[in-house]
């Protein structure tokens, strides 16, 4: 499948799908959010445009399960996600979780659970990314303090084939808005993810 591709789902396969999605909403994040959601009642994006590609699409992105923990950037809450009735949803293909970004311009969300390292660890299971696309992720759950799951996927994905791959990507997910990476600026969690990556 192309990179940029998209499949219009069937409504079997809609209603055969459990769909999830991560959103941000502690107080002090509320900024990175462009929507103001609303639980248990239809969101309606007006901005749909299904025959474009990428970001001109519009709508909302949504997940699977087994490909959520690729998205834990985007939130600190994830919602279930329920289609109403007569609404389009597209697959569209991400090379590092295949067949796990959704787009449409209708949602309803429910059953709100705040993701912590023990929910982490679920997603973590149940995932079935590509073992490359976990690197992010990594630097990701050291940095919140996820640290059975950072240390699971350190064990179990990170190894002298892909260990300058995991180093690379743990550092390009701290050089935020184009700083260098410097090891002083992480917290005590990722400097131990670090360091054991470089001593692998």
């Amino acid at each position: 499948m192309e990179e940029y591709s998209k499949i219009k789902l069937t409504n079997e396969q809609i209603n055969n799908m459990k769909f999830v999605k991560l959103i941000f909403t502690k107080e002090k994040n509320k900024h990175r959010n462009y929507f103001e959601y609303k639980t248990n009642e239809i969101n309606i994006e007006n901005n749909w445009n299904p025959n474009d590609k990428g970001y001109r699409m519009g709508g909302f992105n949504f997940s699977v399960e087994e490909k959520a923990i690729r998205w834990l950037i985007r939130g600190d809450t994830i919602f279930d996600v329920i289609i109403p009735e007569g609404t389009e949803v597209y697959d569209c293909w991400n090379k590092s979780a295949p067949h796990g970004v959704f787009r449409s311009n209708k949602i309803i969300l429910t059953n709100p659970r705040i993701i912590d390292d023990e929910f982490t660890m679920k997603l973590y299971k149940k995932s079935t990314i590509p073992d490359t696309s976990y690197f992010p992720i990594l630097a990701l759950c050291a940095h919140r303090g996820f640290m059975n799951t950072a240390l699971k996927i350190y064990h179990e994905k990170v190894n002298e084939n892909t260990k300058e791959l995991a180093i690379k990507e743990f550092k390009e997910f701290f050089e935020f808005k184009g700083d260098k990476f410097n090891l002083n600026n992480l917290n005590e969690n990722s400097k131990l993810i670090y360091n054991l990556l470089i001593s692998k």
